[in-house]
């Protein structure tokens, strides 16, 4: 199953957010999908805290991500990054891993079903049929 590495940083003083989406989008992200070549990968602010900014890189196994993780070329980044924005942006990283995918579920919905997401252990939906 694939796996993700999100990596959320806060950029709390609003005057450093367009340098921050500029960098991030021109130069580390760029970097980043070079060195160690994820499938895909896509960032976004937050729609409910404009200081908040996700990175997302997906590999196809878990193990993949978590032998990138290792790398001396993983630790460059990090370093980089530190060095550009330590003292300014705060990050966290963490590793998601898709268990079980049902693209069936959503073909299947009609006008009136409720649809549930369970965020107990993994991302599931389901679909109550509507009367």
């Amino acid at each position: 199953m694939t796996a993700h590495l999100i990596v959320r940083a806060t950029v709390a003083d609003a005057g450093d957010r367009q340098r921050f989406d500029r960098w991030y989008g021109e130069t580390h992200m760029p970097e980043a999908v070079a060195s160690f070549h994820p499938a895909r990968s896509w960032r976004s602010w937050s729609t409910l805290d404009p200081a908040i900014h996700y990175a997302f890189y997906e590999f196809a196994e878990k193990r993949q991500l978590e032998a990138m993780m290792v790398t001396d070329e993983f630790k460059v980044m990090v370093a980089d990054f530190t060095k550009e924005w330590g003292g300014k942006v705060s990050r966290e990283r963490d590793v998601v891993e898709a268990r079980v995918r049902h693209p069936e579920l959503l073909d299947n919905v009609k006008k009136g079903d409720q649809l549930t997401l369970d965020y107990t252990e993994a991302v599931a939906l389901s679909v109550t049929r509507a009367p």
